[in-house]
């Protein structure tokens, strides 16, 4: 049987150049997570939105007006907003139907020379009525009341109805 080499306190202050050092290797320790309460966590989560949220997609109706006066079209420069193809509004003119340019800036000129030209011709209206079909977006009803509001002068009035389904 063979002895095992034993090491002097010689050998350790100075290591021949000779001499091979061998560590032990370690094992790597794999370090798993467990996700198991992060899915939990994910599914509560994903059941409460849909629990809370509403899915309905149906227009909301709003309630009759309680309060105000009534506006008669007859005393109003009247401008048409109603729905065009796809997800583009058409904006006419309130005389006569005819419709206004799809080009927004040109469009936004042509709406405010034909509300300013109606002021001129009649003295006697001071108001401006924008008359939306019922599935128009208001978002669009807000564009056109905001660029006829920089057009008018204070006390012309911006009244804002729904156009009648006939």
């Amino acid at each position: 049987m063979q002895s095992k080499p034993t090491i002097d306190d010689a050998d350790w202050d100075e290591p021949s150049a000779d001499a091979v050092i061998r560590l032990g290797r370690r094992r790597l320790m794999t370090q798993e997570m467990d996700i198991t309460p992060m899915i939990d966590i994910t599914f509560l989560l994903l059941i409460f939105f849909i629990v809370a949220s509403n899915l309905n997609a149906d227009p909301i109706l709003l309630p009759p007006a309680t309060h105000g006066l009534a506006v008669s079209a007859r005393d109003c420069v009247v401008v048409v907003v109603r729905r065009g193809s796809g997800r583009s509004v058409e904006v006419l003119r309130g005389d006569n139907f005819q419709p206004f340019s799809s080009n927004l800036d040109q469009q936004e000129a042509e709406v405010t020379q034909y509300v300013l030209d109606a002021f001129a011709a009649d003295g006697g209206k001071s108001q401006v009525m924008i008359m939306g079909e019922g599935g128009v977006r208001f978002g669009e009803i807000q564009r056109v009341r905001l660029l006829l509001s920089e057009a008018l002068e204070p006390g012309q009035n911006i009244n804002i109805a729904v156009l009648q389904q006939s």
